[in-house]
């Protein structure tokens, strides 16, 4: 038996309860805090996404998206290509390269409720499923590009050994 777990069976019947509900308490708070997230599960994979085709152009207004306009510098992230190309901004700041669902860029287009701030574009509709899709799989993929500091090789087994559809939340649990 280690020391930590004889002090928690021998202390005060009050402490242990303590103890207990903190972890109940806590658990909570570490896992995904957004909620009215659209589900994407089901829906086709999108293999080989590039930075430079398939995702610049739903960020960058001058390519036709729709975030760089606010996020020009003046407000964080900046998603404009002044001084560095926008993925350098992204890739583990708002980015997690394999983890969408860990990634603030993906949770503020994806949820209704983020775990910080408003859903993204706070003007106009949501991104489309479509554009939502290419975001979360390119980030999937490892958020290639202009080779950020980071990204992970391209070269991966999907996570139920090839399948070509995406999981819902509630399968992945």
């Amino acid at each position: 038996m280690r020391a930590t777990e004889h002090r928690l069976k021998t202390a005060h019947p009050g402490v242990r309860c303590a103890v207990v509900s903190w972890l109940l308490l806590a658990a909570p708070l570490s896992a995904w805090a957004a909620s009215g997230c659209d589900d994407l599960g089901g829906q086709p994979i999108h293999p080989n996404v590039d930075w430079e085709m398939d995702v610049k152009p739903i960020l960058n207004n001058m390519l036709g998206g729709r975030c760089s306009g606010c996020h020009n510098g003046a407000i964080p992230p900046d998603m404009t290509d002044n001084g560095v190309d926008a993925i350098f901004k992204l890739v583990n700041f708002y980015v997690t390269p394999g983890r969408p669902q860990e990634s603030q860029l993906f949770i503020k287009v994806n949820c209704d409720v983020p775990d910080s701030g408003g859903r993204m574009p706070l003007a106009g509709a949501n991104l489309s499923t479509l554009q939502q899709e290419l975001l979360y799989d390119w980030i999937a993929q490892g958020a290639r590009g202009e080779s950020p500091p980071g990204a992970i090789s391209r070269d991966f087994i999907f996570r139920d050994g090839g399948e070509s559809l995406r999981e819902s939340p509630a399968e992945s649990d």
